[in-house]
């Protein structure tokens, strides 16, 4: 209930900014989640990573 009432008419293709001309900041990050392979003869690793993206936005108070 709590997701239904947070973003009930949530414009999720818009800005999160109160202003136009405010600044999104982003925050990344990468996790490796599992080391699948490693090809040494060609310098190759394969793996599964998480990728973390946060930011504030102003609307979900």
């Amino acid at each position: 209930r709590l997701l239904k009432k947070l973003f009930a008419g949530y414009n999720k293709w818009s800005r999160p900014v109160a202003n136009i001309s405010d600044v999104v900041l982003v925050h990344f990050g990468l996790s490796i989640a599992q080391l699948i392979d490693v090809d040494e003869k060609n310098q190759m690793m394969t793996t599964n990573v998480w990728v973390k993206q946060e930011w504030h936005d102003y609307k979900l108070r």
